[in-house]
């Protein structure tokens, strides 16, 4: 059809000089630099080659390296010295020195490694040593010659510093010869109950054949009659006793650093003198420094007499305490509270401020291990349902640190009847609880004085009710008396002082009341 004269002539749709084509081009367009300018944006923008060139180097290697470099294990390290928190790790401790006492030992004889380091930031109050995966400064170290008569496994010495940073060389080596004692004289320990200081000793005889041999053909079955046992403690202390056990307390030791390390050693002489000696190293953690070091505060620390409590006749737990701190200047206890807990975990009351002189008599306590000494009594009869009483204490030391501690008293358990017990069926058990009644002239034992005579070998002729498994296996043999002892030495260690469990964490349940109420 032929348009009107002088009218404009469109292009067909499909042309792109239509004007609907043209507006979609340019809609395009601009939809395209819209992504493209989102794009850009997102884009990471490239370092210039200076800026890659001007990071920071790596730290340097510490002053001493190990010829064979183990990671760091979480295991490995004291589980006690914790990283600060917030705190970047140390540079790794310096190892100046390691001392080893022989030059060459029989195999599986002793022979003392010690161990001097530093650290590089000033904090060697901090340091913890590992010899051969046993804690200590100084250690006894036993090596074996295996079967190619190598020495057996690979050996290493390890110390740590303020966060556990390691430094990790192997061990210095000397010579261990094709030979072999015939005896060795190892000694255990174990932490006594209800304390955080006070050690039983154990030194136990080990009868060593050489390979291949009979040890009855080389007289090794004889038994070692021992005279005496020689101990020594590792802080200055000594004594002498007859038997294998001795106790010795490690409460009043100076706390100027994370552990404290002490070789304990024992020698022992026979009939016809020949002598044994054997060493341990405890490695000792130290609340008062760690306390004050790691959180600016001063630890009370705290020791009970007697160890566990006691109920007296008019139903009263008579408690001695003694609370002393490791700080050279005096401590001002400035509050005191005391929280009744209550049986059967039923909770416990609120607790409420009691007067501080009322409880210890006073309201400083001085520098040094002797403190101050007070009583406190729970009166089970005036306040029934109660088990125990905790008191928390709080003030100042002289140049302005936090102070705080807290002692418990508590009911001890109801002494052991046949309607409260259940009854012993094992033969050599019931043996054993017979003989220490008969050995302690007491009418009841505990498991910590059942295991110390038999540390000290007055178990060891039991009788055994007849007809019973175990006394078709041991022999029947009356019950002796403990041989006679030498009045000029002791059967055990001198008396120590003790020490307190944490307090218990019992609180009030849902809905909780107080018994009797």
């Amino acid at each position: 059809m032929s348009g009107s004269p002088g009218a404009t002539r469109l292009p067909p749709d499909g042309d792109p000089r239509h004007p609907r084509n043209r507006r979609r081009l340019v809609f395009v367009a601009a939809a395209l630099l819209v992504i493209a300018i989102i794009v850009l944006l997102l884009m990471p923008a490239r370092r210039k080659p200076e800026e890659r060139l001007s990071r920071p180097a790596p730290p340097a290697t510490p002053s001493i390296v190990a010829p064979v470099e183990t990671p760091p294990v979480a295991s490995s390290a004291p589980a006690a010295a914790q990283r600060i928190p917030g705190a970047s790790p140390d540079e790794a401790p310096v190892i100046d020195e390691i001392q080893v006492e022989k030059p060459e030992v029989c195999s599986g004889e002793e022979n003392l490694i010690t161990i001097r380091a530093h650290t590089v930031n000033g904090t060697d109050p901090f340091l913890h040593y590992v010899v051969d995966g046993q804690m200590g400064k100084s250690v006894p170290l036993r090596l074996w010659l295996g079967d190619d008569g190598q020495i057996e496994g690979q050996h290493f010495v390890r110390v740590f510093g303020r966060t556990n940073t390691p430094v990790t060389v192997p061990l210095p080596p000397y010579r261990v010869k094709n030979c072999q004692p015939r005896r060795l004289l190892s000694v255990e320990h174990h932490l006594r109950a209800n304390s955080w200081s006070d050690f039983d000793f154990f030194a136990k005889i080990v009868t060593v054949a050489a390979p291949g041999r009979d040890p009855r053909k080389e007289g090794l079955d004889e038994p070692f009659a021992v005279l005496s046992y020689a101990w020594s403690f590792g802080d200055g202390e000594q004594t002498t006793t007859a038997t294998p056990l001795v106790t010795h307390s490690y409460e009043g030791r100076k706390q100027e650093s994370l552990y404290a390390y002490f070789v304990v050693g024992v020698d022992i002489v026979d009939k016809k003198s020949e002598k044994l000696s054997g060493r341990t190293t405890l490695a000792l953690i130290n609340p008062g420094f760690e306390a004050y070091a790691r959180k600016g505060i001063v630890q009370l620390l705290i020791a009970l007499d007697p160890r566990f409590p006691e109920l007296g006749s008019d139903g009263r737990v008579v408690q001695r305490v003694r609370l002393w701190h490791t700080r050279p200047e005096p401590v001002t206890i400035e509050s005191a509270t005391l929280t009744e807990y209550y049986e059967g975990g039923s909770g416990s009351a609120k607790p409420k401020a009691v007067d501080v002189v009322g409880v210890l008599g006073t309201a400083t306590i001085p520098p040094g291990p002797q403190g101050i000494a007070t009583t406190v009594v729970l009166d089970t009869a005036g306040a029934p349902g109660v088990f125990s009483a905790t008191y928390r204490l709080s003030g100042k030391s002289e140049d302005g640190h936090p102070a705080m501690g807290s002692f418990s008293i508590m009911k001890p358990p109801p002494r052991p009847t046949a309607d409260n017990s259940r009854q012993v069926v094992d033969p050599v058990r019931k043996a054993k609880i017979l003989a220490a009644r008969q050995i302690l002239g007491q009418d009841v034992v505990t498991d910590e004085e059942i295991w110390q005579l038999e540390r000290e070998g007055l178990l060891a002729n039991l009788v055994v009710p007849p007809g019973s498994a175990a006394a078709a296996q041991a022999p029947m043999q009356p019950l002796t008396p403990p041989a006679p002892i030498d009045p000029k030495v002791p059967t055990r260690g001198p008396p120590v002082p003790t020490s307190v469990t944490p307090p218990p964490t019992a609180t009030m349940a849902p809905g909780g009341v107080r018994p009797g109420k």
